[in-house]
């Protein structure tokens, strides 16, 4: 069974909220954290080809 969508919306906050604090507190100014979520976007969605293609 899949969580709530209140659930997934509050968990994704704290998860994004997070992160950011996590970027803020290593000196990094408002573009770097953009940056970096984009490329770990890219990493993600990477994976998930990868994995679909081992998959099926």
């Amino acid at each position: 069974m899949f969580p709530s969508p209140d659930m997934m919306a509050q968990t994704e906050e704290t998860v994004v909220n997070d992160m950011l604090e996590g970027l803020n507190q290593n000196g990094m100014d408002s573009k770097h954290p953009v940056e970096l979520l984009e490329h770990i976007g890219r990493i993600i969605a990477r994976g998930m080809k990868m994995t679909r293609r081992t998959t099926h």
